[in-house]
């Protein structure tokens, strides 16, 4: 049975490039491209994993992230924010709110799908440390997952 991912980004692209990396058989991702909209889809069927921009035209991503985790029935669902904002402030704060990871866009197809993985088999975070790794193994990918006018 795949692994349930849901996505909210409201970047038409970031969310086809998800969608090619994490495909199936191993991955169902579900795409939302606003924050409330997520929030409408998301509560029906808690994922496995949820990644989440920063920039949503609505809501703040950090407004998503306070209302998922401040329900009881979330807290074993790790969430990571995607986001090109890779400021410290920002950074302290999803990690306080419950959000399991920070990555920064641009990053690797072949090394997002490896955290990706990761996350589902461990208890691990992943902060920024981690864009080393990704950074590395992009330098061997074609495909990155970045928008060309916005990163």
């Amino acid at each position: 049975m795949p692994k349930t991912i849901f996505a909210i980004d409201d970047d038409p692209l970031m969310l086809e490039i998800l969608t090619q990396v994490l495909s199936p058989p191993a991955y169902e991702l579900i795409g939302a491209m606003s924050g409330q909209g997520g929030l409408d889809k998301v509560f029906r069927t808690p994922p496995d994993l949820v990644l989440l921009d920063l920039g949503l035209p609505d809501l703040p991503g950090m407004t998503v992230l306070e209302a998922l985790k401040h329900r009881s029935d979330w807290s074993r669902v790790p969430i990571v924010m995607l986001t090109a904002d890779n400021a410290i402030e920002p950074i302290v704060r999803a990690r306080d709110l419950g959000a399991r990871g920070y990555l920064c866009k641009p990053i690797s197809a072949v090394g997002f799908a490896g955290v990706v993985a990761d996350l589902m088999t461990s208890s691990d975070v992943v902060w920024l440390d981690d864009i080393t790794r990704l950074r590395r193994a992009r330098v061997s990918d074609r495909v990155g997952l970045s928008h060309p006018h916005r990163g």
